[in-house]
């Protein structure tokens, strides 16, 4: 498993940030992926599992991860990995008892800033975020740290979202991960 540290925060005024972004860090690379999840079938006692199913460009990844959200850092267990047949894997998570859940598109702008991943990204119907994920060498705490420097630098720790997307997009906090 992969270890994932980020967090997201909403942004008001997306023209603005990119313009800031792009004079700290150069001009961003567009990006848009689309996502799709699925959920495990009902287990008594355990928590709901969801699969993401991602295309962005020709490429297709399936992941899965363990998530934990602490003061709107997300701090993620995760396994990922790259697919060849779409519908395939699709056949097999119906085979296997999972449900279609939501589909989520978020078009943006990929910024590299030392030790961070940045995107400006507008998710669907829910707005526009700016997400940060510490990428590298480091502990977790130290990985926080950058995390959260990163989004303070933008004036953004009141607009933290502590929520994921899946929780958002469902309308349901108790939906996980």
């Amino acid at each position: 498993m992969g270890r994932e540290i980020e967090m997201k925060a909403r942004v008001e005024d997306p023209v603005l940030l990119r313009g800031r972004l792009e004079a700290a860090y150069g001009e961003g690379e567009a990006f848009e992926k689309e996502d799709e999840y699925y959920t495990g079938p009902p287990v008594e006692g355990v928590r709901p599992r969801h699969v993401r199913l991602r295309r962005e460009g020709d490429r297709w990844t399936c992941a899965f991860k363990v998530k934990r959200i602490e003061v709107g850092v997300e701090r993620n267990e995760e396994v990922e990995f790259g697919v060849e047949d779409a519908a395939a894997l699709r056949s097999l998570l119906d085979y296997l008892g999972c449900s279609f859940l939501v589909r989520k598109v978020k078009r943006g702008w990929r910024f590299h800033g030392e030790g961070v991943v940045v995107e400006l990204c507008e998710v669907g119907r829910l707005g526009w975020f700016l997400e940060v994920e510490a990428v590298g060498a480091g502990d977790e705490e130290e990985a926080v740290g950058r995390v959260r420097g990163e989004v303070a630098r933008w004036g953004l720790l009141d607009a933290v979202e502590a929520r994921t997307y899946l929780q958002l997009l469902c309308g349901r906090s108790e939906v996980e991960g």
